[in-house]
């Protein structure tokens, strides 16, 4: 109950925070999530390919939560598979398009949707923990961004979300020059 009422609230700040955008570090963010998800899990394989050096103007808040929700879900629905793997990164040649793919569970497409909706999961409750809520702020987020966010997967083939979450501002993703 106490991680329900978390989610729920963690949900409704993404209704009423006021936008602060900075320039942020996707892949360090990315890093630092899964570095969580390394302590939590040290009895399995957590194998990771984060793609370096992505930045985009953005609320720092509001990102935080995107990838520990799309992250902390990778982990959370490969946690069957000994050795696991989750990748973050962009697309070659798609700017701005940026995605989190793992190799797990997986879920029907037809169920792509669902995903996203408070209190729905792609599999019943018993097989993978969670409350049904950490998916259901990340449209909103996006959105907010100006963007979108999708899913692909594939029934025990694992899942990649894709998100285009500063699309249609003044932004864009880019890659920092070193």
């Amino acid at each position: 109950m106490d991680a329900l009422i978390s989610d729920i609230l963690k949900y409704s700040k993404t209704r009423f925070l006021e936008m602060r955008k900075r320039e942020m570090d996707l892949s360090e963010i990315a890093r630092l999530v899964i570095d969580e998800l390394h302590e939590r899990e040290l009895q399995r394989e957590l194998e990771c390919k984060i793609t370096p050096l992505l930045t985009v103007l953005a609320e720092p808040i509001f990102i935080c939560t995107v990838l520990e929700n799309l992250l902390g879900n990778a982990g959370r629905y490969s946690s069957k598979i000994r050795s696991a793997y989750i990748e973050f990164g962009e697309m070659p040649g798609q700017t701005g398009v940026f995605y989190v793919k793992d190799i797990g569970a997986g879920f029907r497409m037809a169920h792509a949707d669902k995903v996203f909706q408070p209190y729905q999961l792609a599999h019943d409750g018993t097989e993978f923990s969670g409350t049904g809520m950490g998916l259901a702020s990340v449209p909103n987020i996006i959105e907010l961004h100006g963007g979108r966010i999708w899913a692909e997967a594939e029934v025990d083939k694992g899942a990649t979300f894709f998100s285009t979450p500063f699309a249609g501002t003044n932004s864009s993703a880019r890659r920092r020059r070193v």
